[in-house]
This record gives C-alpha cells, structure tokens and sequence, in this order.
C-alpha cells in the first residue's frame, strides 16, 4: 500500500512539472505576410531564447508568466506576454528611424535600407569618453567583428585593432589616409622611450568624432589593396550655421588595479634560498633522502641568521601597482553662418 502511495505522489509530481512548462510554437512576420528568419525570440530577465527559421517559425519551452522579447535588424522590437497560449503569430513592423539613418561608405553616404554591405556604425556620444584618451581605446568591444588588444598599459598606449581576424585596417579620416601610428609630431624637444608603444591616430581627440563606420567586405574596395584588413571610416565634428555656442565637458575616473598575491618577503625569500640551496645540496652529493647516505653536516646556509634578522623588505608592488586617475577637460567652440561655419576645440587630458 505504501509503495502505490509513493508512486501516486511521484506521477502526481510529475505531472505538476509537467503542465508548468509547455512548449510555445509561433510564426513570425512582417506586415505584408512574409517569414522573417533569424529573428531572435528571448525570454526577458533570462538567458533563455531561441530563432525563427528559414520559414519564419520557432518553438521554445516556456512557462505562463514569461515575457518573450521579439528583436530583428530594421525593425521594432516588440515585447509578448505568453499567458495560457500554447500558439502565437507575431507580425514585426519596420522601424523607420533606423532605416533612415545615414552611414559613411567608401564612396559617399546611404541609408540603411539602402545598404547591402556589411558595415557597423559606432557613434562617440553613445560611449562614456572618460577613460578613453584615443579613438583605438573608444571602440573596445564597440562594433560586431573587431577585436581590440591592448598592446600597451602606459598612457595613450597601443591597441591593436583587427576586422575580423585580419591584419591592421586601414584608417580614413574625412577622406584622407591616415598612418595607422601615432599622428603626433615626431620632432619636438620632448623625448619619448623607444619602449613607448603609441596607439593608432593618439593625436586625434576623440571629442572631435562625430561617427566611425567600419567597412568589413566589398564597401572597402574602394580604397584598394591597401584596404584588404577592412577599413574605419572617421568622420570629425564641423561647425554648423547658427549662433556661436561654448560647451564644456569634464570628467575625472579613477584606475584601480586588480588584488594580487603577496610576494615573499625579504625573510621568507632568504629562507627559502636557504631551504633549496641545502635540498640541491644533498641532490648533488647523494645524501639522504635522495640518497643511501645519511646527511654528513657538511652544508652551509647562503644566508645567516644574523643576515635573516637584519633584512629589510621593499614593497616594489605598492611602488609600481598604485590608484591611478585620469583627468579630461575639454572646451569646444562652434558656430557659423551662410558663408563660413567654425569648430575649435581645446582638450587637456593626463594620467596620474
């Protein structure tokens, strides 16, 4: 009697969990009745998602308090609450602000819904420039296929950017080719170590970009085989027609480092050269335990205990590894009317 008990609550368990969770199919569209494939389905607040197939249908486990995030390229991104429904139609509608925005291509401007290369937008304002003092530092982990390695920790130091896995990209800026190194002066009264690794266009401020288009295939052609590891396209600010307007901009962050063991100190570290010294000792001469012969008395320490006591440790990790801060200011100036426009900036950033 107690085992049909015990199974009853088992199938009865069961059960519950099972009508917890039911299988949701659907189908989604456009407006004019089209599969859409590749829309991404998510479950919001979670990890939990699927895509619509070539067909424009999917299939996802879910329960009845879920929300489904519905999300596509050029169009709007919708939100579903499940409910008791086992079957859903989503039909997505096109977003036209996104559409209509204008990107930089290698022979001019288009829209979106115009463009049928692969290009990633990064627009500066959308980014905190805090802590960014160079245009190869702003887009870390900014657009779809370009990874950035640091090169270098010092300041202004080297980023290396790649397209896709490839080699160094080409950077165009208002048109015009830059060096991929550094754009600051190579002649001046001040000296920079050979060990200084710089990062590409570290002259040029990012408060003066206006957009970065990267150009990942065929749209960076134009600029020829020099263009074959992609191309970034920068686009600086201009003076617009109106009254003349000043904007400030300051920022102060702080650098902190991440914990790190603890070296030796100065007692311990001659300890242990002690310690190994009289183990290679008794390795080299066959005593025990790493031979038959028993330990003779015969070694003698590297440091002694008079030389252990007096020591005195230096912390070169607190003189090295310190909080750091970054200081930004910047000063702008803009204006024009029908014949000129004018843009002057003035931007003092340091590393302390």
């Amino acid at each position: 009697m107690k085992k049909k008990v015990l199974c009853s609550l088992i199938l009865m368990i069961f059960s519950l969990a099972t009508f917890a969770q039911e299988i949701l199919k659907g189908t989604v569209t456009n407006v004019d009745k089209e599969s859409l494939p590749g829309v991404s389905i998510a479950v919001k607040g979670t990890i939990i998602g699927t895509v619509s197939d070539i067909n424009g249908n999917f299939s996802l486990v879910i329960k009845p308090n879920y929300v489904l995030i519905f999300s596509y390229l050029g169009f709007k991104t919708q939100e579903f609450t499940v409910g008791n429904r086992t079957s859903i139609d989503i039909v997505m509608v096109e977003d036209a602000s996104l559409l209509d925005e204008v990107v930089v291509v290698g022979y001019g401007t288009t829209t979106k819904k115009n463009l049928t290369t692969a290009i990633s937008t990064v627009k500066p304002e959308n980014i905190s420039k805090a802590a960014n003092s160079n245009i190869s530092q702003l887009l870390m982990g900014q657009a779809a296929g370009l990874s950035a390695t640091v090169s270098s920790v010092q300041p202004g130091g080297g980023v290396d950017i790649s397209i896709r896995g490839a080699g160094t990209p080409i950077y165009i800026v208002d048109g015009v080719m830059m060096p991929s190194g550094s754009l600051e002066p190579g002649t001046s009264n001040i000296y920079t170590p050979a060990s200084v690794n710089r990062a590409g266009l570290a002259g040029l401020n990012p408060q003066d970009i206006e957009s970065i288009e990267i150009l990942k295939d065929a749209s960076a052609s134009i600029y020829g085989i020099g263009a074959a590891n992609g191309v970034i396209l920068i686009t600086t600010k201009k003076g617009k027609e109106g009254q003349l307007k000043v904007n400030y901009e300051g920022s102060v962050s702080s650098v902190h480092n991440f914990s790190t063991p603890d070296p030796l100190n100065a007692q311990q570290y001659m300890s242990y050269v002690n310690l190994f010294n009289k183990e290679q000792y008794l390795f080299n001469n066959k005593l025990a335990p790493y031979g038959p012969s028993p330990y003779t008395g015969g070694w003698s320490p590297v440091f002694s205990n008079q030389e252990i006591d007096a020591s005195q440790t230096t912390s070169w990790k607190d003189y090295v590894l310190k909080t750091g801060y970054i200081n930004n200011h910047t000063l702008t100036v803009n204006g024009g009317s029908k014949n000129i426009n004018y843009w002057g900036l003035l931007k003092i950033h340091f590393n302390g």
